[in-house]
């Protein structure tokens, strides 16, 4: 069950990383609206079909200009992740047996959750495919061994994280291997609107923790 944790938290994770800004990269106009993605689970491990009505079906990504909030609901609760990479500040907000706690990463600890891996190489290809009404192209990643298919657009302004290296695109449908199984997750649907900067704090009613105290393998 605490692996099953650590990879539902991974998903969201990965999305909200992937809209931080690449500092050393031309500057494109920001985004501003709404990202709607459907999560599907393939290939699951025979200790994981008990817990597969838990695994979560959508994930909302709110997105403006540097700061992003995506929000994960699932059977084992709600998960929402707030970012704004300007200010190098991040939350991971926990809503889950009772609890309602908001984990808070200082920029170190934002840093180290890049991690060790080698960087990702990257092979482009002419496939390409339609989603949510975008043409998006076929990439192949690989990375310390593994390789994921990505199908990124250019009509939407491209984020930078370590597990995209530097994709020339944003990712609208990626793969996740662990533990066995494939997860999928692809955009559904993109809305530009406005959103309020109020959506971006944490909010009321939860306890601000540090980061230390986030559930892990160990508790």
């Amino acid at each position: 069950m605490k692996n099953l944790f650590l990879i539902l938290s991974a998903i969201i994770l990965l999305a909200s990383c992937k809209t931080q800004k690449n500092s050393t990269a031309k500057s494109t106009p920001s985004f501003e609206g709404k990202l709607v993605y459907s999560l599907t689970f393939e290939d699951l491990p025979a200790e994981y079909e008990a817990y597969a009505s838990m695994f979560p079906k959508e994930m909302t990504m709110y997105v403006k200009g540097e700061k992003s909030r995506t929000e994960q609901p699932s059977g084992m609760g709600n998960t929402i992740t707030i970012v704004d990479s300007k200010e190098k500040s991040m939350f991971i907000i926990l809503d889950m047996m009772g609890m309602k706690n908001a984990y808070k990463l200082t920029p170190e600890e934002m840093e180290k959750q890049k991690g060790s891996a080698s960087k990702p190489e990257i092979v482009y290809s002419d496939e390409t495919k339609t989603i949510a009404g975008y043409t998006c192209k076929k990439a192949e990643i690989t990375q310390d061994g593994l390789t994921s298919t990505v199908y990124y657009t250019e009509e939407i302004p491209s984020g930078h994280s370590k597990n995209f290296g530097d994709l020339k695109g944003f990712p609208m449908e990626y793969t996740i291997k662990a533990n066995g199984m494939t997860i999928v997750t692809e955009v559904k649907s993109v809305s530009t609107e406005k959103i309020s900067d109020k959506f971006f704090a944490v909010p009321e009613g939860y306890e601000i923790k540090p980061y230390s105290e986030f559930p892990s393998m160990g508790g």
